[in-house]
């Protein structure tokens, strides 16, 4: 009985000690999750690794397919900060960051990972619009229901068209109405990359459409277009109107289709008529 007692202490140390290292970790002081890095950008993690010696901090984006990699030196005994160029690296919003400290022994502790982190150095930019590979200016015509939309873009990690309404169509999912290419990784090399959008379904008249692209952090909207459809339009009473040209001419349906045919008839006739009486005299 007194063995058990006297045995007691050192076991509950020991499990207090087991506990601590179970809770032990190493979290991120900057960033956090959410947070946006530019310039130089100092990151810094806390660590209950005993003797700690250095971390390796490690960034990937999926969105921009960019990645980076920071080495952190013991700034003291619970402390590990390194300086990352941000400037380096491609802006975006979905950026995860993880990574290891070491000690002085060779011990090492995984830091917690953080999400949604951002960079922020540049802005996303939209030009060289064209309409079926004319440059984009507004008022032109087509006679066509489908046309083609094409912009370059730099820096972006998603872009959206504004197609005849004020609701954005995203490119990554194409819909009924329009059906477009990009792709966010290619924006960033030197000349940027295109954005290409085949719209269906134009209306009879004008039509507007834009573009908008964010990095995650910033967003650019392109200059709105307005093009025009020429062609047929038909009003309630069966008249058709040509639309679009420098004259038009409007016929009455089926009904003046008919009155025509019987007036030139007629006329027709009346001629035949006069020339036989002319004969007889």
């Amino acid at each position: 009985m007194n063995r058990a007692i006297k045995s007691l202490p050192l076991y509950l140390v020991m499990m207090v000690l087991v506990a601590g290292l179970a809770l032990g970790a190493t979290t991120f002081v900057t960033p956090t999750t959410g947070a946006t890095m530019g310039g130089q950008y100092v990151v810094n993690v806390t660590s209950t690794l005993a003797n700690l010696a250095n971390c390796t901090v490690t960034g990937t984006s999926a969105l921009s397919g960019d990645t980076f990699t920071v080495t952190l030196i013991n700034g003291s005994h619970t402390y590990a900060n390194g300086t990352l160029n941000v400037t380096a690296e491609r802006d975006a919003g979905d950026w995860v960051l993880s990574g290891t400290c070491y000690n002085s022994s060779g011990s090492t502790q995984a830091i917690t990972q953080i999400t949604a982190v951002k960079t922020d150095s540049t802005v996303p930019a939209i030009s060289a619009c064209t309409f079926n590979s004319a440059t984009a200016a507004n008022g032109q015509t087509t006679a066509k229901k489908s046309n083609t939309l094409v912009c370059t873009i730099a820096r972006a990690t998603s872009c959206n068209l504004y197609y005849k309404t004020s609701t954005a169509k995203a490119m990554s999912s194409d819909g009924e109405d329009y059906d477009c290419t990009f792709t966010s990784t290619s924006s960033y090399a030197g000349g940027g990359t295109t954005a290409t959008c085949s719209v269906n379904s134009a209306a009879i008249g004008n039509n507007a459409w834009h573009m908008d692209c964010t990095d995650g952090v910033n967003t650019t909207t392109g200059t709105s277009y307005t093009f025009k459809l020429l062609g047929e339009d038909k009003d309630d009473s069966g008249t058709t109107t040509t639309t679009g040209g420098t004259s038009s001419l409007a016929i009455g349906g089926m009904k003046g289709t008919v009155t025509l045919i019987l007036v030139v008839a007629s006329a027709a006739m009346v001629i035949l008529l006069i020339v036989n009486h002319s004969r007889k005299r």
